[in-house]
């Protein structure tokens, strides 16, 4: 489903990111029980930039630890 959104976005706009979370809603409550490794990030990340993103961010259960190994790992 992100590809799918990513396609629409890059055949309008020329400049644009990815804002990321993991984290799931059950009705109005956030839970956190299945947040995405650091590594598993950096795979999604690594996709994104060969996309031709300009811009990754992170939200909620995106932490230090996910950016410090994207930029252990060259991202």
């Amino acid at each position: 489903m992100i590809n799918a959104c990513l396609d629409i976005m890059q055949n309008n706009w020329k400049c644009f990111g990815v804002y990321t979370h993991s984290e799931v809603m059950q009705k109005t409550n956030w839970t956190f029980e299945e947040v995405i490794s650091p590594e598993q990030y950096s795979k999604y990340v690594k996709e994104w930039i060969e996309r031709g993103i300009n811009k990754v961010e992170g939200c909620c259960t995106i932490t230090t630890e996910h950016i410090r190994y994207l930029s252990e790992n060259n991202y």
